[in-house]
């Protein structure tokens, strides 16, 4: 996954874009977030026959994020520097967490206790008790083990 973070940008079309951070859905994908998309961003990719798996974006105030995740890793990196995103990319982990006061604490407090540094989450949804959550952290393996995993 893919991400960086700055203040919003007029993107040429009336609206306000930026970056924000390294969230992705899918644990067997790379996903990339980048500042102030431009209409020409995903025509780019796919004049370069990058196909688009999975997309998402967001914000909050000043700051926006895009998400998505392609079929060619490199390809998608060449564009994105191309228009000068900032991105930062990584594997994201998605872990089911209890829907009650402090199963997110819990969830991040194991996490640390195992030195794992999360650098993004991104909240997927809810369904009955269940949180649904991406973390994009240091190192997979060791936040598996810790959240008892594999």
């Amino acid at each position: 996954m893919i991400g960086g973070a700055c203040p919003a940008q007029d993107n040429g079309a009336g609206a306000s874009a930026a970056g924000g951070q390294p969230w992705a859905r899918s644990s067997s994908s790379s996903s990339r977030t980048v500042r102030a998309p431009s209409p020409r961003s995903p025509v780019a990719l796919a004049e370069r026959g990058i196909d688009i798996g999975e997309i998402a974006g967001g914000g909050s105030g000043e700051h926006a994020y895009a998400v998505l995740a392609t079929d060619d890793d490199g390809a998608t990196r060449s564009v994105l520097r191309s228009f000068g995103y900032p991105f930062v990319e990584g594997e994201a982990l998605v872990v089911e967490i209890e829907d009650r006061p402090g199963g997110f604490a819990e969830t991040t407090e194991k996490l640390a206790a195992a030195g794992v540094d999360i650098h993004g989450v991104l909240f997927l949804g809810r369904r009955e008790g269940i949180v649904e959550t991406a973390f994009t952290v240091d190192d997979v393996g060791r936040a598996r083990r810790a959240l008892g995993l594999g």
